[in-house]
């Protein structure tokens, strides 16, 4: 799905248009000094004629280095909710997470979005923010 995208960080903000009738939902989410994990940009690619999503982030552009699948959970006239999750990576102080799970969902009317981040340890950080779709 991201396939014609670079995956490099500094062209992945310059992404065009989505191949095969996908949409493409580039989010920016509200980031504060406090956060910790929700990215400042977002990208969802959904297909909704197969069920098929992918996302990217600087999160996913650092520790994967290409877009990943996401399990869509959602998608109805009102949202779309998309999944995924880590599995055993290092924090900034070289600490082990099992497991982090990443949780996105855009308003289709209002174009707003919600990332939840929770991880291993029963944490969670949210963020908020909205999207241009193409």
């Amino acid at each position: 799905m991201f396939g014609k995208y670079p995956v490099t960080l500094g062209l992945l903000f310059l992404a065009a248009a989505p191949a095969n009738g996908a949409t493409l939902y580039k989010c920016k989410l509200d980031v504060t000094k406090n956060n910790h994990i929700i990215p400042a940009q977002l990208y969802i690619e959904h297909d909704s004629q197969t069920g098929q999503a992918q996302v990217m982030d600087p999160f996913i552009n650092y520790y994967v280095g290409k877009p990943m699948d996401a399990e869509v959970s959602a998608d109805n006239d009102k949202r779309l909710t998309v999944a995924w999750s880590f599995e055993n990576i290092e924090s900034r102080e070289g600490q082990n997470i099992p497991r982090v799970r990443v949780r996105a969902t855009v308003l289709k009317a209002t174009h707003e979005a919600h990332v939840t981040v929770s991880f291993g340890n029963g944490d969670s950080e949210s963020g908020f923010g909205t999207c241009t779709v193409e």
